[in-house]
């Protein structure tokens, strides 16, 4: 299976990719999600979403956040 990098924005819930770069993200936004372990390679899977849509449910090294997909357009991922 090839590797495929797309926005965190368009991953599908119940699906798990890598953290391939911060792209278009603000540094203060950069800086916090660092701190909450979303570093480059590490692995996050989707685990839902509000029901309209937004914001996404993430979970990232055993705890779960919030992420407007606004935000959350700007994380490029691969597929794993």
């Amino acid at each position: 299976m090839q590797k495929t990098s797309m926005s965190l924005r368009d991953v599908k819930p119940g699906l798990t990719v890598q953290i391939a770069k911060f792209n278009g993200v603000s540094e203060d936004l950069r800086r916090r999600l660092l701190e909450l372990g979303m570093t480059c390679g590490s692995r996050v899977t989707v685990c839902g979403e509000a029901p309209l849509g937004d914001p996404i449910v993430l979970e990232v090294k055993g705890c779960r956040l919030a992420l407007r997909k606004k935000e959350a357009e700007g994380i490029e991922v691969k597929t794993i």
